[in-house]
C-alpha cells in the first residue's frame, strides 16, 4: 500500500486538493479563466461556472479544481469538485479522469473511497495516453485499488508514465508534480531526492498547493535539501492557505 501512503503525503486532487493571497494555481493548467479567479474576481468565477454548466469540459475541469481551494466561499468543497470532474470526464477529458480516479482512491470530505471507480477512471485516462493517468493506473496495480496487485504491470506503467512526463517540453504544475513523484519514489526511474525537490519547488513557486506541501515535507525531513523547519513551515503555510490538508503542527502558530 506504499503508493496510497505517498498520495496521502503529497495530497492529490491531489489529488488535487491551491499560494498566499488568494492564488489558486494549485491545480491550474494555465487556463486564463482560472488566472482571473486567482485575483479573487468573483465575476470570473461566475463566468467559469456558467461555462461549465453549459457543457464546456475545460471550464468544468477548471471549476472542479477551483472548488478544492479556499478561493470559493464554501471551499474547499469536494462534492462540488466531484460533480464537475465527472461532467468533464464523461465528455472525454483525460485530466478530469485521472483527478477523479485519485479522488476516489483517497476519499475526501463528502466523497468516499471507491476502488472500482478509481480504477475505471485511471484506466480510461491511461487509455488516452495521459501520463498522469498512466501513473494513477500504476498506483492502482501497486496498491490493489479496484484490481489485483500486479508488480510487473505496476513497474511497466510507472516506467511508461515517467518516460512520457520527462518528454514534455513545457510541463504544467500537475505534470511537474508527478514527475517529482517519480523521482521521489523511484517510479520508472532511479530515486533522486534532490531532483524531486527541485521539481516540487518549480511547481510550488507557480502556486501548486500539493507541491508546496510536499516541498514542506522535503525541508522537514531533509529529503533532497538540508533540513530547515523555517522553510518547511513557510511552504506548509502557503498550502494551508489554499485549503490543502496540512498537519497544523507544522504550520505557523497564529
Amino acid at each position: 500500500m506504499k503508493k496510497l501512503a505517498f498520495f496521502m503525503a503529497t495530497g492529490v486532487v491531489a489529488l488535487m486538493a491551491a499560494s498566499c493571497g488568494g492564488n489558486v494555481q494549485q491545480n491550474a493548467s494555465g487556463e486564463q479563466s482560472q488566472e482571473t479567479v486567482e485575483q479573487n474576481d468573483t465575476t470570473g468565477a461566475q463566468a467559469l461556472l456558467e461555462a461549465a454548466d453549459k457543457g464546456d469540459a475545460e471550464a468544468q475541469l477548471a471549476y472542479a479544481r477551483l472548488a478544492q481551494t479556499t478561493a470559493m466561499t464554501d471551499g474547499p468543497n469536494y462534492v462540488t469538485s466531484e460533480k464537475y470532474l465527472k461532467m468533464a470526464a464523461e465528455q472525454g477529458n483525460s485530466d478530469a479522469m485521472w483527478e477523479l480516479a485519485i479522488m476516489y482512491m483517497m476519499g475526501y470530505d463528502g466523497v468516499g473511497k471507491n476502488g472500482d471507480e478509481a480504477f475505471k477512471w485511471a484506466q480510461q485516462s491511461a487509455d488516452k495516453d495521459n501520463p498522469i493517468g498512466i501513473y494513477a493506473l500504476a498506483a492502482c496495480f501497486d496498491s490493489g485499488i479496484g484490481t489485483a496487485e500486479d508488480e510487473a504491470k505496476e513497474d511497466e506503467l510507472f516506467k511508461k508514465a515517467f518516460e512520457a512526463l520527462s518528454k514534455i517540453e513545457n510541463p504544467n504544475v500537475q505534470q511537474l508534480r508527478y514527475l517529482a513523484h517519480c523521482y521521489a519514489d523511484g517510479d520508472g526511474v532511479a530515486e533522486d531526492e534532490a531532483k524531486a525537490a527541485e521539481l516540487y519547488r518549480k511547481a510550488a513557486e507557480q502556486g501548486d498547493a500539493a507541491s508546496q506541501a510536499r516541498l514542506g515535507d522535503c525541508y522537514r525531513e531533509g529529503e533532497g535539501v538540508a533540513k530547515d523547519m523555517t522553510e518547511a513551515t513557510k511552504w506548509y503555510d502557503m498550502a494551508a492557505k489554499q485549503g490543502f490538508p496540512v498537519d497544523k503542527q507544522y504550520c505557523s502558530k497564529k
